[in-house]
């Protein structure tokens, strides 16, 4: 059994629902700008009012062509997470043939990745089996510069795994994971794949204990 993630089937599906609302009915609009617009972030005030309606979320980034990010404010989610190292919730949004390079996170110790719109077929959660960091070989870092402040974790180096060091999940359903082991989504399919990701400073076994409910 892999040690690095636990899945938890109880996950509330209502957890941020005005928000993914906002992203299902102006899809297309939202990848429109997106694909459009310069490789960076881009702040609330300079979304285009008159292209888009969005008032849930803080920002969005292009961190390439084929991976973004919206960052979601907090007020729109539905759960008061009263955990100290709580750090918020954000839409990750990969484009078809879109493959994360293994990582670690620097400014997350854990994290809960949940499904958005994911074909479960063609797209994976992936994530290393050995709960020991040095087991793995560091490939340094292939960030461009702007990228080093928001590109959590990636800055510091990527990681090259065997197919034998990492374990798939279709993401059926939600994951609790332990973002100082090196992971990364991939999107082989068709489809855009969107997941949520709530983020925390606390153990993973802190944020287990706080999550029971959801097993």
């Amino acid at each position: 059994m892999n040690k690095n993630y636990t899945k938890l089937t109880n996950f509330p599906k209502d957890f941020c629902q005005i928000a993914i609302e906002q992203l299902q009915t102006q899809h297309n609009k939202i990848l429109n700008f997106l694909n459009e617009s310069k490789l960076g972030v881009i702040e609330d005030n300079q979304l285009p009012k008159e292209t888009v309606s969005l008032n849930c979320f803080n920002n969005m980034r292009k961190y390439d062509e084929r991976l973004f990010h919206l960052s979601i404010k907090r007020d729109k989610v539905n759960y008061d997470m009263d955990i100290e190292g709580y750090k918020g919730v954000s839409f990750f949004v990969s484009l078809p043939g879109k493959i994360d390079k293994f990582h670690i996170d620097t400014e997350r110790s854990c994290a809960i990745n949940f499904p958005v719109d994911v074909n479960t077929e063609t797209s994976a959660f992936r994530i290393g089996i050995n709960p020991d960091l040095k087991s793995y070989k560091l490939r340094g870092s292939t960030i461009k510069e702007w990228q080093q402040k928001y590109y959590d974790g990636k800055g510091k180096g990527t990681f090259n795994l065997t197919d034998e060091e990492y374990e798939s999940y279709g993401l059926h359903e939600a994951v609790l994971f332990n973002a100082k082991i090196p992971h990364g989504g991939a999107n082989f399919g068709n489809d855009v794949r969107v997941i949520g990701s709530i983020g925390f400073n606390a153990s993973y076994n802190e944020v287990l204990e706080y999550v029971k409910d959801w097993l």
